[in-house]
């Protein structure tokens, strides 16, 4: 996050980072270890979501996502 210019590569950088983690979890290929990827992936699709609107809402709010200027 710090070497990051603006907020919209920080929400890239989580998105990636949650996709790799289902990856990690799902490694395994047991049944729970699916059931618990499958559940990790549906909580990291909401909270990017989420992410993504509160991201629209201060660009509105403010016109911009740079670091620098917030």
């Amino acid at each position: 996050m710090f070497l990051s210019a603006d907020l919209y590569s920080v929400f890239i950088f989580f998105e990636i980072m949650s996709f790799t983690s289902y990856v990690w979890v799902a490694f395994d290929g047991r049944r729970e270890s699916l059931r618990a990827a499958n559940t990790y992936l549906a909580v990291a699709v909401i909270g990017g979501l989420v992410m993504l609107m509160g991201l629209f809402l201060l660009h509105d709010l403010l016109g911009t996502l740079e670091m620098d200027a917030l």
